[in-house]
């Protein structure tokens, strides 16, 4: 899986801008690598996206770029997976639970016990003091 950056030099930086991907772009001053900057930059927009339960778009199979030059950025293959699942599950309509069971993962265990909202009585009464009064 891979994206598509649009290169271009400004001032004494190089630009990656990912134009499939909104917001998501990043330089690298002059002695940095731009392919491992833009990897990296592309690496957390997606991150972000899944964290944030907003659904990234899938990278397109080719793309005609503007003015610069055109970069084709790696998407880590574990990460890759992650956004194949997330995609399948949107096509299909699916919950992750809904997904599992259909992959034939047993269910994940859920805790017995609800937690507990109401104050603990210990914790909820004022204290006294040693003379007997209260706080």
């Amino acid at each position: 899986m891979r994206y598509p950056a649009v290169v271009t030099k400004e001032g004494k930086n190089l630009l990656a801008d990912f134009p499939t991907c909104p917001g998501c772009h990043t330089f690298a001053p002059p002695g940095r690598d731009i392919e491992h900057e833009a990897e990296e930059a592309l690496e957390l927009w997606l991150e972000s996206h899944l964290q944030e339960r907003i659904l990234p778009p899938r990278p397109p199979r080719t793309f005609k770029g503007r003015k610069g030059t055109l970069l084709w950025v790696p998407v880590e293959p574990k990460l890759a997976v992650k956004l194949e699942l997330r995609w399948t599950r949107e096509n299909l309509g699916l919950t992750q639970a809904e997904l599992a069971k259909l992959a034939g993962e047993p269910p994940r265990d859920r805790p017995t016990r609800k937690p507990r909202l109401e104050p603990n009585d210990r914790y909820a009464q004022p204290r006294r003091r040693r003379d007997g009064s209260r706080d």
